[in-house]
């Protein structure tokens, strides 16, 4: 995979995770991959309702989607800028919902109970190496 051999990549990722020495990055990439997959659908099926199955366990029993939300809001092991790397991968362009940003700030909004909206004074930076949770965090702040 592209992204696996990606040393720009690898090195922002080593510096994310503080991992120095010998590493197994093809391991640890594809670990980072399948759970990076997983959160780009989950974000994509939660704000569009057509791409859900009809026997999802997530979306058909409220309280997993609220668990998967905490564990998300709560986890800071991944980082945002491997997140839109792989989200990058398989963006349809021709389908305006399919904003990582907002697809991101839709998920996490019935946490924080309002809407959640980039302000001119708070600016989102994609290519930060800070968690997904930063970027929540930055939101809920008060401008």
């Amino acid at each position: 995979m592209a992204l696996i051999g990606n040393t720009n990549l690898l090195e922002r990722a080593s510096q994310f995770y503080h991992i120095e020495g010998r590493f197994r990055w093809d391991v640890f990439l594809r670990q980072r991959l399948v759970e990076s997959c997983f959160v780009i659908e989950l974000f994509r099926k939660y704000a569009m309702k057509e791409l859900r199955e009809v026997d999802d366990p997530i979306f058909n029993r409220p309280q997993n989607l609220l668990v998967v939300q905490h564990y998300l809001i709560s986890n800071d092991s991944f980082p945002f800028f491997v997140l839109v790397e792989f989200f990058n991968v398989t963006k349809n362009q021709d389908d305006p919902r399919d904003n990582f940003i907002d697809l991101v700030l839709l998920f996490f909004e019935n946490l924080v109970g309002h809407p959640l909206k980039p302000s001119p004074n708070n600016p989102i930076q994609i290519d930060e190496s800070k968690p997904l949770v930063d970027l929540v965090h930055k939101l809920c702040l008060i401008p």
